[in-house]
């Protein structure tokens, strides 16, 4: 146990309907948060209640910043209207020492009659991490008790142990620069041969070149190249503590504008002897065109499907050219707090349902859906662009593993019409495995490329 509080417990509110109630807590250390034990008494019911981690405002009250989100398992293995522990499995999330986070823990829908009791101690409560808080109106405004604590058991995975650190070294070498062209700057990676802490110095200005002397068998000649950084201005790495890889982001940095860049290293907090080459880039932007529509199906749509857990969704195509797909349209809406969602393309079989690996993909969490029966146009841009071939039927594969009944996406059908005449819209209830066809359904979707 990494957070908590075990005493007292003589009190508890009922949660249910509009009310939301948090417990504020600080870790003592940074770790990664895995799951949460809180003392309750359960309804018999078999909806489970929602819990967030979430950050705090200046008055130590929830924000609607989310760290991580977490369930429990089917409450129906506990006993009912009987003060149990129940936990809820978290998605694993880093709290850090001496940030003040809060448990939130209510029902997603009201008026399903549901409700749950958390068990709290009413005053002289010792935890001094944090406080009791509820909230009347579903977290629009928060009430908080400073003399009073719910029962709860922060559990994490405790970071490993940072290995002793090696002798300090008087020098460092650099092995490899590279560089990605922004639309306003340019991204530079530096690999080192040593862990240490990079300070790039860079200048607009040419550097001056000097012959300087040095003495050669009683001879001093000027044979000594010196170059000299004129108007130069130093940069820290991105990175925290003494690394390999070492990242500088400059911008703005002007189109087809010179510049030259050398390095210095500290070691444990001390400069190091050695000083990098100069390096001389040139900077030259050609911003990509935007990608063109293609194959489509806009309306009309007068149900949604839904995406959660074993069940996906999928709308198949027939490209009318040779492209490639960097990306689609879908209108989508959303219910409860919805995790992430893969949207990806693959081939389709000979009976028009979805076949093979995964061609394209991306895993997305979207934010700022209307809930659902609403709904709203997203782009969806792909990791990796495909090349598309003309005449070939492809399928655009939708689902949401992590979602429920009660936390899911939804993405908007037409049935029995048919209108798209290249494709139709596929259903799997068991994770795209095997597919039902639905030769006069389908969803709306723009496919988008080059």
């Amino acid at each position: 146990m990494c957070e908590g509080y075990t005493i007292g417990g003589d009190a508890s509110i009922k949660i249910e309907e509009d009310i939301r109630c948090c417990q504020t807590f600080t870790p003592t250390y940074t770790h990664t948060i895995a799951y949460l034990d809180l003392d309750c008494k359960l309804c018999a019911f078999y909806r489970r209640p929602t819990i967030l981690i979430v950050t705090t405002d200046d008055e130590g009250k929830p924000t609607d910043n989310i760290v991580t989100t977490g369930r429990t398992s089917w409450l129906a293995k506990y006993p009912t209207d009987e003060l149990v522990r129940v936990r809820f499995n978290l998605d694993w999330a880093t709290v850090y020492e001496g940030v003040l986070y809060a448990v939130v823990i209510y029902f997603p829908r009201p008026g399903t009659g549901q409700y749950i009791w958390w068990q709290y101690d009413t005053a002289g409560a010792t935890y001094d991490g944090g406080m009791r808080g509820e909230s009347m109106d579903r977290g629009e405004t928060w009430t908080l008790y400073p003399d009073s604590d719910f029962m709860f058991f922060e559990f994490g995975k405790e970071p490993a142990p940072l290995p002793s650190p090696d002798p300090p070294v008087g020098n460092f070498a650099i092995l490899d620069l590279q560089q990605e062209v922004t639309a306003t700057g340019i991204k530079i990676t530096v690999t080192t041969n040593v862990p240490c802490h990079l300070y790039c110095y860079w200048t607009a200005k040419e550097p001056e070149k000097h012959l300087i002397p040095i003495l050669t068998r009683g001879i001093e000649l000027h044979t000594q190249l010196k170059m000299c950084f004129v108007n130069w201005n130093e940069n820290e790495q991105e990175e925290a503590g003494d690394t390999l890889f070492h990242t500088f982001t400059k911008e703005p940095w002007a189109h087809c504008e010179t510049r030259w860049l050398t390095f210095r290293a500290k070691v444990m907090e001390n400069w190091v002897k050695s000083v990098g080459p100069i390096f001389k880039k040139h900077r030259v932007w050609t911003e990509p065109p935007p990608p063109t529509e293609f194959e489509k199906y806009l309306e009309p749509h007068d149900v949604q499907d839904y995406l959660y857990l074993h069940r996906w969704s999928a709308q198949t195509f027939t490209p009318q050219l040779d492209y490639t797909i960097v990306g689609v349209s879908l209108l989508l809406g959303k219910w409860g707090v919805v995790p992430s969602m893969k949207i990806s393309i693959r081939e389709v079989a000979s009976d028009w349902i979805p076949s093979g690996p995964d061609l394209a993909s991306v895993w997305h969490t979207f934010i700022g859906l209307p809930e659902t029966p609403d709904s709203a146009w997203r782009y969806i841009a792909f990791d990796t662009p495909y090349l598309l071939v003309k005449d070939k039927p492809y399928a655009i594969v939708t689902g949401c593993p992590a979602g429920d009944p009660w936390d899911y996406y939804t993405w908007r059908l037409q049935m029995h019409g048919n209108f798209y005449l290249r494709g139709e819209a596929p259903y799997s209830i068991d994770s795209g495995v095997n597919w039902t066809q639905r030769w006069d359904y389908d969803h709306p979707f723009i496919t988008w490329g080059y």
